[in-house]
């Protein structure tokens, strides 16, 4: 059993498609429930989610090992995994080229009254102060409020789990992108990753005595075997005929496919989304936030310390936020969800800082 974990735009319907072609591997994408018997309800939950894919691998006879990628976020999944014996990753992308594909892709299904491209957005938000000088600017604005709450809360998602992946993962566990999808050597190292969690993963399969060779029973598979029962061990070589197929299989992102380098994304950015970037980036630890991607290397634009250094990030966001009254929801939102997982890698400060500025 394995579990890749992502927030998106990391070429995950592609890695899931590549491993499914595999005759040992069957692999979900973007599932958060899996209908293992028609009478039993499915479950949002991911410990239920697990063990659903143990029922598969025993339903199966050991003969493939199954997995998933996308779905469930690191934090919540990866103690699931762990406690199976499980293979697990997380998919990691230079952030900025990440939420560039994300944006488009969320742009295109937005729901508004008056529908824009991101290109439109973009060109309303440079010609328009964040100050609301004067009432047609304001409805200008109002019209890109969802867009601009939307890209916050990317931000924060993508940048909160490659901060939370960087603490509590290892290297060899973090697939990068840029090369996974494009360097046959690295793809076959994640696989192995993979093929050694399904491994362990067996080794810890506990196989019960039965009348029958399916027996209903009360442990986490449902599922109970014949004392002298064995799995088969399924074919999980990656062979270079494997290879050679997963590197000739259609297009590694479907998404919105840019040229440009992580600057150039940035450098196109409107004002607002660069200060709403780097607000998220405060969020989620700041300067060491930072670090972690530099340390990683994911080199950020200047712009992001020098807003982070500065002694006017908070004024700066102040004026975002009056700017944008949909966003101060969001962040108060955010705040309540944070404050009340409790989760360590968070940086809270921000949002002790947004109460004094919503007047709360």
């Amino acid at each position: 059993m394995f579990y890749i974990s992502t927030v998106g735009s990391t070429a995950s319907l592609w890695f899931t498609r590549v491993l499914s072609l595999h005759p040992g591997i069957a692999c979900f994408h973007g599932a958060r429930s899996i209908s293992a018997a028609c009478d039993e309800p499915s479950h949002n939950e991911p410990h239920r989610f697990v063990q659903e894919l143990s029922r598969l691998y025993l339903l199966a006879d050991g003969c493939k090992y199954f997995g998933a990628v996308h779905g469930f976020v690191s934090r919540v999944i990866k103690p699931e995994i762990d406690a199976v014996h499980g293979g697990f990753a997380a998919m990691c992308r230079h952030p900025i080229i990440r939420l560039n594909s994300l944006l488009h892709r969320e742009a295109q299904h937005i729901q508004s009254g008056k529908p824009l491209t991101v290109a439109e957005v973009f060109r309303i938000l440079r010609n328009c102060s964040i100050d609301e000088a004067d009432a047609a600017e304001a409805d200008r604005l109002r019209n890109c409020e969802i867009y601009v709450s939307k890209f916050f809360s990317l931000c924060r998602a993508t940048i909160s789990e490659d901060m939370w992946n960087f603490s509590n993962l290892h290297e060899h566990q973090l697939f990068r992108y840029e090369k996974f999808t494009s360097d046959p050597k690295y793809f076959h190292r994640c696989f192995d990753h993979l093929v050694a969690g399904c491994r362990e993963y067996t080794t810890h399969v506990e196989w019960r005595p039965a009348g029958s060779r399916l027996k209903q029973s009360a442990d986490d598979s449902g599922i109970q075997r014949n004392f002298d029962w064995q799995p088969a061990e399924p074919p999980l070589e990656c062979s270079d005929d494997y290879l050679a197929v997963v590197f000739n299989h259609g297009v590694v992102n479907e998404k919105a496919s840019d040229p440009r380098s992580a600057a150039e994304i940035f450098a196109n950015w409107p004002d607002q989304f660069k200060l709403i970037f780097a607000m998220a980036l405060q969020s989620c630890g700041g300067l060491e936030a930072l670090r972690r991607y530099a340390d990683f290397g994911y080199e950020l634009p200047d712009y992001c310390e020098t807003i982070l250094h500065g002694d006017s990030a908070e004024n700066l966001f102040q004026r975002l936020l009056d700017a944008f009254p949909v966003l101060q929801r969001v962040v108060a939102q955010l705040e309540q969800r944070s404050l009340e997982s409790r989760l360590p890698h968070l940086g809270l400060g921000l949002w002790t800082r947004a109460k004094g500025w919503l007047g709360r």
